[in-house]
Order: structure tokens, then C-alpha cells, then sequence
């Protein structure tokens, strides 16, 4: 808690009663942008804090996601899943991009992702060293 020196609660923090004396600290996967809040607000999906009294949501790299609001981290994508865009995804990349709750979209029939946090999915028959004997290992 923040001792209340002035009119206001810094970023990070919020005072959701008039006459406060102290204003409270956000948690991580909440944030209060501005002085003076009220309330602190979740991270939107596809984004998260993992501080205390935040004052911004930082975007999920590529290969991670997350697909809840209010969220401290992003998940790696799995094995065989990938995730091409950073941070929120809204309409048409949602669909492209992303199945379920996971965020992270599936490879197709004939294409792989070999690692966690992978942002494409490769074909089974391109020249790598490390994929070829994967890929012809498929009967």
C-alpha cells in the first residue's frame, strides 16, 4: 500500500473509496494506467503483467499465448502448434491463426512445428540436417 500524500494514486495503484487514506496495490495481470484509478483492469488476452502495481500489460511474444483475461504470463505454444502474431489477436487473425482456448493454431496435414514457441509450421520434406530423419521416419 501507498501512503496517499496528494489528490491522487499513482499509476500501479488504485483508491476505490472516497476518503482513502492508503491506495492499494494492483496484482499481477491487473493494471491502473492512469493517476487516480479507481479499479485496476485486467490484461486483455494476448497480453500480461507480472509485477505489482503495474501501469501497462506487456504483449505475449510469438510462439506463446494466453487466452484469458487478467493473465501474469503467456504459454508456449506446444509441440506440433505455433502462434505467427504477438500480443491480442482480434477477428480474421483469431480465425487463422488460432484454435480453442490455446491461442496457439495448429499445424496442417504435411507441415510440423519441431519446437515450443515455434511461430510457422515447416513441411515434413524441407532440407534441414535435424528434420530429416523426422521426416522420413513418417511411413
Amino acid at each position: 500500500m501507498t501512503l496517499v500524500v496528494g489528490p491522487s494514486c499513482p499509476p500501479g495503484t488504485f483508491a476505490n473509496e472516497t476518503g482513502m487514506s492508503f491506495c492499494d496495490d494492483c496484482v499481477p495481470g491487473f493494471i491502473a494506467g492512469l493517476a487516480s484509478s479507481t479499479t485496476c483492469e485486467p490484461c486483455s488476452i494476448g497480453f500480461f503483467s507480472s509485477v505489482y502495481r503495474g501501469s501497462e500489460c506487456v504483449k505475449c511474444s510469438k510462439g506463446t499465448a494466453n487466452a484469458l483475461l487478467g493473465q501474469t504470463e503467456c504459454a508456449d505454444c506446444g509441440l506440433g502448434r505455433y502462434s505467427a502474431v504477438a500480443g491480442n489477436l482480434n477477428g480474421p487473425a483469431l480465425i487463422t491463426v488460432c484454435l480453442a482456448a490455446t491461442l496457439c493454431g495448429e499445424c496442417v496435414p504435411g507441415k510440423y512445428a519441431r519446437e515450443t514457441r515455434s511461430v510457422a509450421c515447416m513441411f515434413y520434406d524441407t532440407f534441414e540436417p535435424s528434420s530429416m530423419s523426422h521426416a522420413r521416419a513418417r511411413f
